[in-house]
C-alpha cells in the first residue's frame, strides 16, 4: 500500500469538502453493498421454495452475487478516483497538499 503525506500536510477548505465527500461515498458503497447482498440472499432462501432454493444455490446466484459485491467497490474506487481528478485538475494546489493527492491518486489506479 502506498503512504501518502505521512500526516505532515495542510489541507485547504477544497481538499477538506473532498475527503468529506469521499466518505460520504465509501459509506454509501458499504451500503450498496450489504443491499446486494441483502437481495440476492432473500431471492435465493426467502422468495423460492425449498425445493427451486436448492437449484438456485447450486446455480449462478453466488456467482453473480460475488461479481456484483466486486463491481460495487469497483464503482465506488472509480467515483473517489474521479473527485481526486476533478479536484487536482479543478484547484491550484501546491506543495505537500497536491503532492498528497497526486499519491492518493495513483494509488487508486
Amino acid at each position: 500500500m502506498i503512504e501518502c503525506g505521512g500526516g505532515s500536510v495542510t489541507f485547504g477548505q477544497q481538499s477538506i469538502n473532498t475527503i468529506e465527500e469521499i466518505r460520504r461515498k465509501r459509506k454509501l458503497g458499504t451500503l450498496l453493498q450489504a443491499l446486494n447482498a441483502t437481495s440476492v440472499l432473500y431471492s435465493i432462501f426467502v422468495k423460492n421454495n425449498s425445493l427451486t432454493s436448492s437449484f438456485y444455490v447450486t446455480q449462478q446466484d453466488f456467482f453473480m452475487f460475488s461479481k456484483a459485491a466486486k463491481g460495487t467497490g469497483d464503482l465506488v474506487r472509480n467515483l473517489i478516483y474521479r473527485d481526486i481528478e476533478m479536484l487536482i485538475l479543478t484547484t491550484g494546489l501546491q506543495g505537500e497538499e497536491r503532492a498528497f493527492w497526486m499519491c492518493m491518486k495513483d494509488s487508486l489506479r
